[in-house]
């Protein structure tokens, strides 16, 4: 597996030779410096841990969106370090991540106030753990839940600050509930 930290460096890096055994392969300083990145994208990259926290939060200080789908962050003690990593996430994708571990062995979320997207598709994450989320995040105005599996929505809160709900290819029995959880 993978660290977070090292995939970046990999591939937003600035290094300019790569070493291959005997050979070494010079190539242009990619794109713009870490310092400046707002977006990253890690798809597919096999990653289980955030790495260096600490070269993460002086290296990307200005990340405010982080797409980090089909990997194997399995601890949301990881995703929840991933807030305080990086203090201006608004976006954050954890797609095909397998997160189906409740929240109650871990504790509650930190508060994230930027925070206003997120992407929970295909993670199996419980109504409990979801629950609690949504109670941390009250700047969350887009939510995506596909794909989990979901027959019926066992939210007890009302979470008006969602205004856009993804819930697609879930088998729901019963979408009644639907409007007296996320009102907007």
């Amino acid at each position: 597996m993978s660290a977070l930290s090292n995939a970046i460096n990999e591939k937003y890096g600035e290094n300019d030779e790569e070493t291959s055994g005997p050979i070494i392969i010079r190539r242009p300083v990619r794109g713009p410096s870490l310092g400046s990145l707002r977006v990253i994208a890690l798809n597919h990259r096999r990653m289980d841990s955030l790495g260096d926290l600490a070269w993460l939060q002086t290296s990307c200080p200005n990340v405010s969106e982080l797409d980090l789908a089909c990997n194997a962050f399995s601890d949301w003690k990881q995703v929840f370090d991933i807030f305080s990593t990086f203090p201006r996430l608004a976006f954050l994708n954890l797609t095909d991540n397998p997160l189906e571990k409740n929240l109650s062995e871990i504790g509650m979320p930190p508060n994230h106030s930027r925070l206003q997207v997120l992407i929970l598709n295909k993670t199996n994450v419980s109504w409990n753990t979801l629950e609690a989320l949504l109670s941390a995040f009250k700047e969350l105005t887009e939510l995506h839940i596909s794909m989990n599996g979901y027959t019926e929505i066992e939210l007890e809160g009302e979470f008006p600050q969602v205004k856009r709900l993804h819930m697609n290819e879930n088998p729901l029995v019963d979408i009644n509930n639907v409007g007296k959880n996320f009102p907007n």
